[in-house]
């Protein structure tokens, strides 16, 4: 097995891991799937997904950084955002 074979095979087995990862956290805790919970399955699918794609080359490096700028922007913003919606219930 070649090391891009290894890197594949851990990147495809990271995505289901972060979504069990969440849906174990949420059962455990008897909580309902919330904003953060969706944000971090949206990110354990994103990255893995599209190093996947690149490594594979299917996407071209403007595509990944694209696709990482984008999901930077995400993860960004929406800090912002729901910190400034906390603040406002105090």
């Amino acid at each position: 097995m070649s090391t891009t074979d290894l890197i594949s095979l851990i990147l495809a087995a990271s995505i289901p891991l972060g979504m069990l990862v969440v849906l174990g956290s949420r059962v455990s805790s008897s909580k309902g799937i919330g904003v953060r919970a969706i944000q971090f399955v949206a990110i354990s699918t994103i990255i893995p997904g599209t190093l996947l794609l690149a490594i594979m080359g299917l996407l071209e490096g403007e595509a990944v950084a694209a696709t990482f700028g984008a999901t930077v922007g995400y993860l960004l913003g929406s800090i912002a955002k729901f910190d400034e919606r906390d603040n406002s219930k105090g």
